[in-house]
């Protein structure tokens, strides 16, 4: 399947286990954007998001992995 670089068709997945702590404080306590789902990719889950902007993204890593039709693009979060 082609790669779509369209930010519509983008996907963004955060660590469940090396960022939960991160995921309750930021995602579900301050934003309130994050879907309530799982994503697992490479034996791990991670937690989905469909906003392209975050203010509390580090940096992300396009994995070129499709997920219901949209780019899977890995999102870390800051720490601090």
């Amino acid at each position: 399947m082609k790669i779509s670089m369209d930010k519509h068709m983008n996907i963004y997945g955060i660590s469940q286990g090396a960022q939960r702590e991160l995921v309750d404080k930021l995602c579900f306590g301050k934003c309130g954007k994050i879907n309530v789902g799982a994503i697992k990719f490479c034996d791990a889950w991670f937690m989905p998001c469909s906003e392209d902007k975050c203010e509390y993204e580090e940096k992300t890593l396009n994995v070129e992995t499709v997920v219901d039709g949209k780019n899977l693009i890995m999102r870390k979060l800051k720490t601090s």
